[in-house]
Order: structure tokens, then sequence, then C-alpha cells
């Protein structure tokens, strides 16, 4: 089919007209090696007019790679995990110094070219199906039910930055030319579920022996702290076996046997087989629901430490220092091991435990349930209610369609679902621009569940056990008092952030996204294995290898042009060929027809 033939044919076509001239046809086809080049790089390479000017191809389609392997996983991916991956990516692929990417500004262009919408995580809430809640409710009830509850445990996890400001919108005073300590430790929390005990906090941080520490070890000071360091800052499953094997024969010489709850984090999964513990792991994406330490213990940690951290900043700013933020890792340590110990309250972990709902107190009638008929687990109709509500908050914090959450809505409220009911919710949550607003939205159409109930909002622990843990309640009355005696003192400036924010800074939460997520994307040997395949297509300098592009066998082509000053020196080299020949006929004709 000639170009012309293709002008004509959209021109006429009967589903739809489509005009261009065969001359525009003729310009596309050109430049089909570089559109398909682009096309090549990512998908919506020629939305644009002008190509995105990219340094590194190859590292990009590798780190895109990368992005779709955890979009199948239902994995989020945050700025400083691409950050890290690209680092990573551009070592594998061997890229220059010169031409490596340090600044963060890229991070919004690839999204922007790779259609990466922004989201914000409200603990593990956003991707929850109500059903798989219940069943695991359900499952850790019978588990419980053989131990006392002085031997229910649950061991959680944090990411945790001791220094971090109030500033999440805010601007803070700071010294001139002074960078921001913001360095970062894990911090892992374990208390059994009457809160009669609180187990040593771990503290993971980078540097084995901090400046800070002077020549003591952690472990000989007053208080004893549990410190561990490693590359990352992270939990690893070799820090976790070592503490496992001593919480183990803590129990052996009580001669107690215990049971431990832990997430499907896989730091958690070692070889090691502990005889006193009975270990037993939640079901993925739900631990907001139902970890205990997620549910609200944590929360509860870091509203006390912060507000001896700003207490702290109070008084260094009357003593007239400049940099009232800053802090370093042992007086960080010391400030959360007072407020573990005599901050977290044993009347608050045991609200936390019974806010879960997996402690078989909390439900007279669990034994006689039947675990494969989820949707039946609760008869009571002002449960099945408050069950919904949670269903409209996970479609306000999560990216389910509008069918999505009515065919969630129709699974909790079977017969008693009525549309035009849920109409107003639904429409509030849509009308939404971002993730908060949208929360805001479902908690502002259902003050009544949030007085009541202990199951309502499954994005933030504090709205939802406030009405029955009076502790966090006046921890965070403490906190924010604290946090607007320094906004009256002009040391933090600008609208005051909402409370989540603060007590759980976006660092913390994207963090920890990247902790856990580069164990699910099973480590160095799937990085390696998208390098080998970008290899394969891009060479050293990271251009396309022309076998990666495939011209169209029946592109019309064009003929060569040669000009006049181009012909008469072919004509001349021709006739001297002819002269060495012996063909003088020839040679003094060639010019003649020029």
């Amino acid at each position: 089919m000639s170009q012309q033939q293709v002008v004509d044919y959209f021109a006429t076509r009967p589903e739809g007209v489509l005009k261009f001239t065969q001359g525009a046809l003729s310009k596309k086809l050109s430049k089909k090696g570089e559109l398909q080049a682009r096309a090549d790089q990512n998908p919506s390479a020629l939305s644009g007019k002008r190509a995105r000017v990219v340094t590194r191809p190859d590292v990009e389609e590798a780190l895109w790679l990368w992005v779709q392997k955890m979009e199948k996983k239902n994995e989020i991916v945050t700025g400083p995990m691409l950050m890290e991956k690209r680092k990573r990516f551009e070592e594998l692929l061997h890229v220059p110094e010169v031409e490596r990417l340090n600044g963060t500004g890229w991070i919004t262009s690839f999204k922007q070219t790779y259609k990466m919408k922004e989201r914000r995580r409200f603990g593990e809430a956003g991707s929850v199906d109500i059903r798989v809640v219940e069943r695991d409710r359900i499952a850790k009830r019978r588990i419980l039910a053989r131990f006392d509850k002085r031997d229910q445990f649950n061991v959680d996890e944090t990411s945790f930055f001791p220094s971090a400001p109030p500033e999440r919108g805010l601007s803070t005073k700071q010294m001139k030319g002074k960078k921001k300590n913001k360095f970062r430790i894990t911090v892992a929390v374990c208390c059994n579920a009457d809160g009669s005990e609180k187990d040593k906090l771990i503290y993971i941080g980078k540097s084995k022996r901090p400046r800070c520490f002077g020549k003591k070890d952690p472990k000989n000071m007053r208080p004893a702290l549990y410190y561990r360091a490693n590359k990352k800052a992270w939990m690893t499953k070799e820090l976790f076996e070592e503490w496992l094997r001593k919480f183990d024969e803590k129990m052996r010489r009580q001669k107690r046997h215990v049971c431990l709850l832990l997430d499907n984090f896989s730091g958690h999964d070692v070889e090691y087989k502990p005889k006193n513990v009975e270990c037993h792991f939640f079901e993925p994406n739900i631990t907001s629901y139902v970890q205990p330490c997620d549910a609200g213990i944590i929360w509860c940690l870091k509203a006390h430490y912060r507000t001896l951290l700003y207490r702290r900043a109070l008084e260094l700013e009357e003593q007239g220092e400049a940099d009232i933020y800053d802090i370093d890792l042992l007086t960080a340590m010391r400030l959360l091991h007072e407020a573990w110990n005599e901050g977290v309250s044993a009347e608050t972990i045991r609200n936390c435990w019974r806010h879960t709902g997996i402690s078989p107190d909390d439900s007279d009638d669990w034994e006689d349930v039947d675990n494969s008929d989820v949707e039946m687990v609760e008869d009571d109709s002002e449960s099945t209610l408050h069950e919904a509500w949670r269903v409209l908050m996970a479609y306000a914090t999560s990216d389910w369609s509008r069918s999505q959450a009515e065919d969630e809505l129709k699974a909790v409220l079977q017969d008693e679902f009525n549309p035009v009911d849920w109409q107003g919710p639904l429409n509030a949550v849509m009308e939404c621009e971002d993730t908060e607003s949208a929360v805001e939205a479902v908690n502002s159409l259902m003050p009544e569940f949030t007085k009541t109930s202990s199951h309502d909002n499954p994005s933030s622990p504090s709205h939802a056990i406030r009405a029955v843990c009076a502790d966090l309640k006046k921890a965070e009355e403490d906190f924010m008092a604290c946090v607007q005696e320094l906004h009256d003192r002009k040391r933090i400036k600008g609208d005051m952030p909402p409370i989540e924010d603060l007590l759980d800074p976006p660092e913390e939460r994207e963090d920890a996204d990247s902790e856990e997520t580069d164990h699910w994307s099973e480590g160095d040997k799937g990085l390696k294995e998208i390098a080998g395949y970008v290899e394969q297509r891009w060479d050293a300098t990271g251009q396309l290898r022309l076998a990666d592009v495939d011209e169209d066998e029946e592109q019309e082509e064009e003929p060569y042009k040669i000009n006049y000053s181009k012909a008469l020196e072919a004509a001349r080299l021709l006739g001297e060929v002819c002269t060495n020949r012996g063909d003088f006929d020839n040679s003094f004709d060639l010019g003649k027809y020029l």
C-alpha cells in the first residue's frame, strides 16, 4: 500500500475520519527508528511533541522494569526507593561517575513520564481486603486461646528519625550553612498482651561505634541499651535471629511457653526454631488492623518520645541554642528508653491489643464461627456497620475504583446494603483531590462512630483507639502543647500540619516501605536479572542497539540523492577506470551525459 493510499483510507474510514497529508506521513515514517526507540524507552514517550532528554535511558529502563515488578506485587514505590534503586542500577550497568544523577529533580519527571501516581499510604490499610482481616482475626483468636495473656507477645519494627523537627509544611529556624541532622535508626518493640512485660527496645543504627558512645558499650550503660548496626540500619535475618535466640532462652529460664506474633516481613523468616517460643505470622498487608504494635503502641511510643524531644528543644531555646532540634544517637536512645518505660503504660498496651480484635476475650462466640464463611462472622448490626465504614476508609486511602468499593460494601452489608444510603459518602471521597482530604471527609461523616468504635479508622491508630485509651489521648495533647509552644515562640512557622504527619513523618513511612519492599524484590539477584536484560538491549554508552529497532519491511525507500558536483567527480573517476582498462571510447563519453 502506498503512502497516498494510506492517507485516502484514513480520510474515509467508516469508524472515524483521521486527516493528514502524504507529506506528514512521509516525515513521520522517515523518523520511525527514532520514534520506535523513544517508545521502547517508556510507554508514554510519544505522548509529547518533544522527546524527554534522558542522560542514561538504559538505567531508566531498568528502573521502570523494577517499578513494574513492584506494581505486580501490589507494592507502593516511593521517591527514596527510586533513588536507592537507581544508584544500584548505575553500579550494575557500569555508568561513569560523571553521568550518574545525585539530585532528586529527575524523580518528578520520571513519575510523570511513566504515569506513576503519588499516593499517601496510611499504615497498610490502603490495600486491605476486609474479609482477609476477619479471617486472620479468627485464626489468631484460636491460637491465642491456648496461652495466658502474659504469654501472648507481639514484636514489630519502625523506622525512626530521632531529630525530625515538626516541619511537615513548616519552615524551621536553623544555623546558616549547617546541614540538618537527619540520621535514621530502626527501633523494634516487643510487649505482651496484658502490658505486664515490655521487652528492651532494640536500636539498629549504621555505625558500629558511634562517636557519642565514647569507649562504653551500650549494654553496660545506665540504662542498659540493646544496640546493633549494619550498613542500612535495618532489621536483618541475622539480627532478628540473634534477638529471637535471646528471647527464647529468657522464656526457657522462666519455664514459660509463649506465643510470638509477627508480621510477614522477610527479615523475620529465620532458620532458627525456638523451643519455648511459638511464632505465628499475620497475613500480608493487614497489620494496621490486627497487629497490636502497629495499631497504637508504636504510635504512643513516638508521641511520648517527641514530647520529650520538644520539651528538650524548648529548654535549649531558653538557653539560647540555635539548633534546638539537634540530638545525638545516644541521647535519642535514652529518650526512647524513657518514653517506652515511663510513657507507654500497661493500660495503653492492653487497649491496643483489645482494639485489634485478635484476643479470644474480645469475642464470646468465636469458637462457633466457620472460618470459610467470613462474611457471616459478626451478626451484630452495629459491628457490621463499623466494618462498612472501614471499607469506606480503605476506599479513601487506596486506588480502588468506585465499583470495587461498592462491591466490598455489598460483601459486608449483604442484604442491608442500600446504594442510596452510601451515595453521599462515596461521592464525598470521589470529589477529594488527595488522600488526606478524603480521609478527613470520611472522618467528618462518621463522628458518632469514632466516639464509640474501636475499629473505625484504619488510617490512624490514635483516632481508632482515642476514646478507649485515655493515656494515648493525654500523650497526644501533651505533644501538641509542646508543638504549639514552639510555634508561639517563632521556632517553627507556617500552618500546623495534622498530628499524623508530626508523629509519623512521611520520611519514616517511606523508609519503612523501602525496607520491606527491598526484601520482597528478592534483593540483588532480581536487580541483576533486570540489569542483564537491559545490557542486552543497550550498549555501554547507553545507546539502544540497532538490532532492537525493527524497521518495517514495507516502508517505501526514498531515492538516493546526489548533487551535480558529485556526479561530475564520479564520471571522472569512472573515466580513469575505463582508461586504465583500455576502454578509451567510454572513458571520454561519460561526462557528456551530465
